[in-house]
C-alpha cells in the first residue's frame, strides 16, 4: 500500500483494487496454506482494512453527496 498525503479518490479506487486482487489471490490458495503464522498475520490486517476500506467509501459517499 502507498501513503497518499492528499488521496484522490482515483488513488483510492486503485489501492481498493490492489487489495482486491491479493483477496483474489488468497482465496485461490489451499486451505492448508491459509493456517499458519504468517496467513493468521495477515488475515488480521485484512479485517482492520476491511473496516478502514468501509469508512474511506463512507466518507467518499458524503463527500459525493456534498459535491452533487
Amino acid at each position: 500500500m502507498q501513503y497518499y498525503s492528499n488521496p484522490t479518490i482515483k488513488d483510492v479506487m486503485t489501492e481498493i483494487e490492489a487489495l482486491q486482487k491479493q483477496v483474489e489471490a488468497l482465496r485461490g490458495e489451499s486451505a492448508h496454506g491459509l493456517f499458519n503464522k504468517e496467513t493468521f498475520v495477515e488475515a488480521v490486517g485484512w479485517i482492520s482494512l476491511k473496516q478502514d476500506i468501509a469508512e474511506i467509501k463512507e466518507q467518499l459517499e458524503l463527500i459525493a453527496k456534498k459535491i452533487a
